[in-house]
């Protein structure tokens, strides 16, 4: 992987509030909210993080939902943000509208993989954000990723913009085009998500037909210029 470009997309799903409730369970283990006062430690020791840091983002607002096993532990894990959140393979700030949401730092302990628990937590933390009045729900995914990108189309999830950053020279350099048959609503919204319009936008006038950016746009953006 090179550090010094990411390549992913923005994903969504824009029909939370219309979900039905899913199952509390995926097969053995039980999904759940953790909270400032339940399961805090456990999260945090699945993350190998200091559970500081956990408590830190559940005070900011964030959300955590958990897949719990027999043995009362956390071993799958996903965090929701609101307003705002800090994209770290994009190196900026994702800014989000009123009734939206951004699903973001999954993650399940190697042992537990394989049973679909990610795909149960995407659909439960999007029923649960669809009950608090959110309508869409954001995720970004690198184009590495392919387990994440079945998981997140089995959750109801959708490709809407493709993204490709470069980060050396500093600063980032962004480019953006829509993913085949995407909604162009969201489109919008997803550009709106990543923030105001860069210098990358006038790259988007020399995009091929189909919306993807030729060779010359690409070259010009690797090579850092700007317009």
């Amino acid at each position: 992987m090179n550090d010094d470009v990411t390549r992913c997309g923005l994903w969504a799903a824009h029909d939370l509030t219309r979900r039905r409730q899913p199952l509390p369970s995926c097969g053995e283990y039980v999904l759940l909210e953790v909270l400032l006062d339940r399961l805090a430690g456990q999260l945090a020791g699945a993350m190998a993080v200091d559970e500081r840091q956990v408590l830190g983002r559940l005070e900011r607002g964030c959300r955590a939902f958990g897949a719990w096993d027999w043995r009362d532990e956390i071993v799958s894990w996903l965090w929701v943000s609101t307003g705002q959140e800090w994209a770290q393979p994009l190196r900026r700030i994702l800014r989000f509208a009123e009734g939206e949401c951004y699903g973001w730092n999954a993650g399940t302990v190697e042992q537990h993989r394989g049973h679909g628990l990610f795909t149960a937590l995407l659909e439960h933390a999007g029923w649960r954000m669809g009950e608090a009045g959110c309508h869409t729900m954001w995720g970004g995914i690198l184009d590495s990723n392919l387990a994440s990108q079945r998981a997140n189309a089995h959750a109801g999830l959708r490709p809407i913009l493709r993204v490709v950053a470069h980060h050396d020279p500093p600063p980032t350099r962004i480019l953006s085009w829509p993913a085949d048959y995407a909604d162009q609503r969201l489109v919008e919204r997803a550009r709106a998500v990543l923030g105001p319009p860069d210098w990358w936008q006038g790259l988007l006038t020399k995009a091929a037909p189909g919306g993807a950016p030729d060779g010359a746009a690409a070259a010009e953006l690797a090579a850092g210029r700007r317009r």
